[in-house]
């Protein structure tokens, strides 16, 4: 019947669809790196979008007062450089972390630390640095970092309970806004970098080549510390 028909071919459809996505994620990334490479890019991005960053993370650190350690936690603030504030305060000057201290939190908290500890503390970091030091973010901050990519990944489940097109592939939303923001904070490690007149020390283009990708966050991690 035509009804059988037309659904074994939406299925198929879908399917392929469904394959694809990985290529068209790895895409997606790749022409975002290509065009925030170039210096044009970023002044686009600092003209178009300025202002942008602080906005999102105003918004995503609204609800922070329902947690008040974690919104004590994230307040800027002069820590010692002791294994409690590593682990868990935002400090002013940034607090180092070595890059053993990453792996040894993350690796036995299944990386729930390197998303909920490590990335919300140093993107919110690197945020008051750059709104006190040069007057303005192009990062996103902690909460407005990892908010939009909690609802992106959200958004699989949901799209696959409402039976809407594309069900779980939705989730990569997330995927793609958490590699540029990782690829914002490569971009700018090099930055910091360079204003002390050092080489940059990473290879952003390794964000979008798997097991490269791995190098590059490990090494950025050291670099950062």
């Amino acid at each position: 019947p035509l009804a059988t028909c037309l659904a074994n071919r939406g299925r198929r459809s879908c399917t392929r669809t469904r394959s694809r996505m990985p290529f068209l994620l790895l895409l997606a990334i790749a022409l975002t790196c290509i065009f925030f490479s170039s210096e044009r890019a970023n002044l686009t991005f600092s003209s178009a979008f300025g202002g942008l960053p602080e906005v999102v993370n105003t918004f995503f650190k609204r609800p922070l007062p329902l947690l008040p350690p974690v919104e004590a936690a994230l307040q800027p603030k002069k820590v010692p450089t002791e294994l409690a504030s590593q682990l868990t305060q935002v400090g002013s000057p940034g607090v180092p972390r070595p890059l053993w201290l990453v792996i040894a939190a993350s690796i036995p908290t299944a990386l729930f630390w390197y998303g909920a500890g490590y990335k919300m503390l140093a993107e919110e970091e690197l945020y008051q640095y750059e709104v006190e030091q040069l007057g303005g973010a192009r990062g996103f901050g902690g909460p407005g970092t990892m908010g939009p990519f909690i609802i992106g990944l959200a958004l699989g489940p949901l799209a696959a309970m409402l039976g809407l097109p594309g069900g779980s592939s939705w989730g990569l939303v997330g995927f793609v806004w958490i590699y540029f923001t990782q690829y914002l904070l490569y971009e700018r490690v090099n930055e910091l970098f360079e204003a002390r007149g050092l080489p940059p020390p990473l290879h952003v283009w390794w964000l979008i080549f798997p097991g490269f990708n791995l190098l590059i966050g490990l090494r950025q991690g050291g670099f950062l510390s």
